[in-house]
């Protein structure tokens, strides 16, 4: 093994660094198959890989909703597109703008999108991408891999929550949508955790502490799965081990996350194929 190249997890399939490239191995040195996941730029400052594997330490999974186990983005997308030009806001927002936009405060977001607005018509437009939701969500289906996921942890015994930014009424009526269509996702969670009044939304750690304390289980016995930055930021803020699932709406490299551990894989597949490789599943 060259010397470069820094052993992230020893035995006979091992998980080699190169370059921040990161490569399947076999004892003898010789890559095994292509690259299959990444680990946040901060490398030098962040623990091992199985840091995040400690075996039956893990006991609980907290997922996020809008984005990682539902694809709701491209809808709240088109709402608010459809919205702006029923309001005679002729800029055009591109999918990408508008990405890295709504993680922002509702003002600032649409200021920097469509331009300066009065309160009152930022809430009236707010009103009508609610309405346009409710209409766009009656379609929502899972993201591939969520149900096959989710029922192999429910076998393998793990508890399991959902974490999510969204108010409890959007939340509930994505998975009761989805109930409708037999893509039920109630019997593999246990709690569904939301913004209170006395919790404040992602980044602020409150949720995911909240996620934790609602299986009766440790930090640092769950694995936080989100799509977001600012997901990201909060589980591990709240000192949960966090995996990023990498999508249109997270921007891995843009962000440091200093309080701990974290990978990032680019589906619900990777994910199965990680925690299959940690002996989770």
């Amino acid at each position: 093994m060259p010397s470069s190249w820094l052993a992230i997890r020893p035995g006979n399939r091992s998980l080699y660094c190169w370059r921040r490239r990161h490569y399947r191995c076999d004892q003898s040195g010789h890559r095994t198959t292509r690259r299959r996941y990444s680990m946040t730029p901060n490398i030098s400052r962040t623990p091992p890989l199985n840091a995040l594997s400690p075996g039956d330490a893990i006991k609980g999974f907290l997922f996020d909703l809008d984005g990682t186990l539902v694809p709701t983005t491209e809808a709240f997308y088109r709402a608010w597109i459809t919205t702006s030009q029923a309001y005679g806001l002729s800029k055009r927002v591109r999918y990408s703008q508008f990405i890295r936009a709504s993680q922002l405060p509702v003002q600032t977001m649409v200021a920097h999108l469509f331009g300066q607005m009065s309160d009152r018509q930022v809430a009236s437009m707010q009103s009508d991408v609610s309405s346009q939701m409710h209409r766009a969500l009656s379609s929502v289906r899972p993201c591939n891999g969520a149900l096959h996921l989710l029922a192999r942890l429910s076998i393998a015994g793990f508890k399991v929550a959902i974490v999510t930014n969204s108010p409890e009424e959007r939340a509930t009526q994505i998975l009761q949508t989805l109930r409708s269509r037999n893509n039920d996702l109630y019997p593999f969670f246990t709690a569904l955790v939301y913004p209170t009044p006395t919790s404040r939304p992602k980044p602020s750690p409150d949720l995911y502490s909240a996620g934790a304390n609602a299986l009766s289980l440790r930090p640092d016995q769950c694995i936080a799965v989100d799509d977001s930055d600012d997901g990201i930021l909060a589980a591990t803020t709240a000192r949960i081990p966090a995996i990023q699932i990498a999508t249109t709406t997270s921007h891995p490299r843009a962000r440091k996350f200093d309080h701990g551990p974290i990978t990032t894989c680019h589906s619900l597949y990777d994910l199965q194929g990680l925690l299959a490789d940690w002996k989770l599943l």
